[in-house]
């Protein structure tokens, strides 16, 4: 789903960051310090990939997608 959104999110030519399974842990503080500058738009988030307990303060909107139907993991 994140591929997805990053093609359309591409097309319209917005900047944005992705922090999912395949980011080592030693780049995502970097992502989400680079996220707090202006010319990023998006951030593209998965939960399972480390994501649980971010604080994003810059965003103004946030779209979840739960893909996980089990309430036990979303602690």
């Amino acid at each position: 789903m994140l591929d997805i959104v990053g093609d359309f999110l591409s097309l319209l030519k917005y900047r944005f960051l992705r922090l999912d399974g395949d980011v080592p842990n030693s780049y995502r503080l970097g992502l989400i310090d680079k996220f707090n500058q202006p010319e990023f738009r998006c951030f593209l988030l998965s939960t399972k990939a480390g994501g649980l307990g971010l604080n994003l303060t810059q965003a103004d909107t946030v779209f979840i997608l739960d893909s996980d139907f089990n309430p036990h993991n979303d602690q």
